[in-house]
């Protein structure tokens, strides 16, 4: 229960108490409740080749992200039912007569190509109106199976830092090490505030043995590791605040897993636990969900895996929490923040997208005319909610690279084909 009033400015926007009291008082839709169970770890090995070292490899992550439990720890999670179904209104795209302009060359083509040969697409589900109009699956993916969205987990969140911020627990303009016993007196973390680590327009200058050494202690390269609160704890990995602006949203980073713990000991909850009882028993989920702990059974920041249904899902929820509807729980000054306009020429990073785009709290804001946000993921995994059409495109792909101008401008040309056609 709220009893002070809570307020923050920072970017044209303000939080607010209003809405953190509405939002202890909104009661959770009574005919679900969310399971929140840990998983052990698998035996780290699919086949006699992809093993727990290289189970992330450009020519093994098809396979291996809808097997993340096989190689990592996690928390389980499920409903009490499986909820209602999306009504699913019987469409038909022919992929192949829809007209695009493969960014690769200019050339004429058609969405097929682009989605199977330029993306490498696995799943493609679309919701418009809140029906289920398109779905699509290739190389044998399954529906219902949960698949690991990486850095894709980082919007989520900021969503789960925004209610923490709203609901009093986290100070917004204090240190973000504040709430976090081993980390309040360090003084390299104290100009970082909650705000401005979940607006995620500041990082720290990382090299690239500090990644390999963070990725390490999190256990995902290694048999074990030490855990990413162990690793965040040591004085001389925090090096120079920076400005975000050139990081791609694609690229994890150790201050996305500090930005977990700290949410955690400020609601006193976890990040996983947060998730399923905040949304994922809301969203009516059709299948269940993982999210990946380090050895030490803490949540990683990049660790949250659905079902392309699912997925698809979260996006429609984050569409029913647009500013002034009583749907979800999210408050209404995250998503007046996300589609406030853009100024200017938008984030370096972003190249590919429309001019204008940047990166706020994780999502990506698309610049052009329109309100409209992305969670983008590596390797083309990814989910574009479209608030004036009523859309939303979840995607499902194994591409090469993480990230890429050409991935990214790929990625819209298929966005733009698919709100055209639907």
């Amino acid at each position: 229960m709220i009893t002070k009033a809570v307020s923050v400015k920072g970017r044209g926007h303000h939080l607010s108490a209003g809405f953190g009291l509405l939002l202890a008082a909104m009661p959770l839709l009574a005919a679900e409740r969310c399971s929140h169970m840990p998983q052990a770890v698998g035996e780290r090995r699919l086949g006699e080749w992809i093993h727990a070292d290289n189970w992330l490899d450009a020519g093994s992550r098809r396979a291996t992200l809808a097997a993340a439990t096989t190689f990592m720890p996690a928390f389980r999670l499920s409903t009490s039912s499986a909820g209602d179904r999306t009504q699913t209104k019987t469409r038909t795209l022919e992929f192949d007569k829809i007209p695009v302009k493969d960014p690769a060359d200019g050339t004429r083509r058609d969405l097929a190509f682009l989605l199977q040969t330029r993306l490498d697409a696995d799943a493609l589900v679309v919701i418009k109106n809140g029906q289920r109009v398109v779905e699509r699956y290739w190389h044998g993916t399954p529906p219902n199976k949960p698949r690991l969205l990486l850095s894709g987990t980082r919007p989520v969140l900021s969503i789960l830092g925004a209610i923490t911020v709203s609901q009093g627990r986290l100070a917004a303009d204090k240190s973000v090490a504040r709430p976090i016993a081993p980390l309040a007196d360090n003084a390299a973390l104290r100009k970082l505030s909650a705000r401005r680590l979940l607006e995620g327009d500041v990082g720290y200058g990382w090299r690239a043995a500090d990644i390999a050494d963070w990725q390490r202690a999190g256990g995902w390269t290694a048999a074990s590791g030490e855990g990413v609160r162990t690793w965040l704890t040591r004085l001389e990995t925090w090096t120079a605040l920076a400005p975000r602006h050139g990081l791609s949203p694609a690229e994890g980073r150790p201050e996305d897993d500090l930005l977990a713990w700290a949410i955690s000991e400020a609601s006193g909850s976890s990040p996983a636990r947060l998730f399923c009882e905040q949304f994922f028993a809301n969203m009516r989920p059709e299948d269940i969900a993982f999210w990946l702990t380090d050895p030490g059974g803490h949540e990683l920041a990049a660790g949250l895996a659905l079902s392309p249904r699912d997925h698809a899902k979260f996006g429609q929820l984050l569409l029913d929490a647009r500013p002034g509807s009583k749907r979800g729980r999210i408050p209404d000054w995250l998503i007046e923040a996300l589609l406030a306009p853009t100024s200017g020429s938008g984030d370096t990073a972003l190249a590919g997208l429309p001019a204008g785009t940047t990166l706020r709290y994780g999502f990506v804001r698309l610049g052009g005319k329109g309100n409209r946000i992305a969670l983008i993921g590596p390797y083309g995994t990814s989910l574009l909610v479209d608030f004036d059409r009523r859309l939303v495109v979840a995607i499902h792909a194994s591409h090469a690279d993480a990230d890429s101008a050409l991935l990214r401008a790929t990625l819209q040309e298929i966005w733009h084909s698919i709100a055209a056609a639907a």
